[in-house]
């Protein structure tokens, strides 16, 4: 990250979410997988939520696991 007010400014948004800090906390231990983030936080969003991450430059996402 550079940290332009660009990239801040991603970073900030991403991080304003309660759900999206909670997929965040899981890579403290180790990288995920899609399956186990959707068993924390729920099927239905957590690709919405994955996407807005990558675009931070916070996660990398590959076609199974989420590497931190």
């Amino acid at each position: 990250m550079t940290g332009s007010p660009a990239d801040v400014k991603l970073v900030s948004n991403a991080m304003a979410n309660v759900t999206r800090r909670k997929i965040m906390s899981m890579f403290v231990e180790s990288n995920r997988t899609k399956e186990e983030i959707s068993k924390s936080v729920g099927p239905s969003m957590r690709d919405y939520h994955l996407q807005l991450l990558q675009q931070a430059g916070l996660v990398d996402i590959n076609d199974e696991s989420v590497p931190r």
